[in-house]
């Protein structure tokens, strides 16, 4: 059996803020999933009842270029060779992928993918001014973000 999400696959994704590129990928990845997404971008879906941990990451990546690069696998770790590419984009595509996963297996909690987040953190100060409800319940966040190089 397939399976639903290829992390090499959406790695190949080369998706700056506004990007024709984000928009495929939201679409083939978030949508099904989330539904509409929010005024400022953001993909929300909760999994149980008044969960108090919240898991996040975003929907943008640092990329120059929108387009698809290519993503090899070299002893089981992924990187991009190429001219047009200028970084694999695992921040976040690798948060997005550990989300979609975690909501397939159905654990508990709020599950946000902000979008413009490599452009001034836009998704997520949209949702601290929209004061959603379920913000009251929540106790524990969880960024799926790198932090450094490495």
């Amino acid at each position: 059996m397939a399976e639903k999400y290829n992390l090499k696959e959406m790695l190949s994704y080369m998706r700056p803020e506004g990007s024709s590129a984000q928009t495929r990928f939201c679409n083939r990845y978030l949508k099904p999933v989330f539904g509409t997404p929010d005024i400022f971008g953001n993909y929300t879906k909760i999994i149980g009842d008044k969960p108090d941990i919240a898991f996040m990451a975003h929907h943008d990546t640092v990329h120059k270029f929108s387009g698809k690069q290519v993503v090899t696998d070299e002893n089981g770790h992924y990187t991009v060779k190429g001219a047009i590419s200028n970084c694999l984009g695992a921040d976040c595509t690798t948060g997005v992928y550990i989300i979609l996963k975690m909501i397939e297996a159905k654990v508990p909690g709020v599950y946000v993918v902000h979008a413009a987040e490599e452009v001034g953190c836009i998704g997520s100060a949209g949702v601290v001014a929209g004061n959603p409800d379920w913000i009251k319940h929540v106790r524990f966040a969880i960024s799926f973000d790198r932090m450094g190089y490495s």
